[in-house]
């Protein structure tokens, strides 16, 4: 088993990421998008609510 989690690990590690996350060392840019997508979320839940 040990051996499987290591070369999973290591399978993962080598390759890239999907998606560019080096914004999220950025604690601003995250809290931002965080905020942005509450307010989609809030936006959805009120048109749901009025129908």
């Amino acid at each position: 088993m040990a051996i499987e989690n290591n070369s999973i690990e290591q399978t993962q590690s080598s390759q890239p990421p999907l998606l560019p996350r080096s914004a999220w060392q950025n604690q601003q840019a995250f809290y931002r998008v965080i905020i942005k997508a509450k307010k989609a979320l809030d936006i959805a839940e009120i048109s749901a609510l009025l129908k």
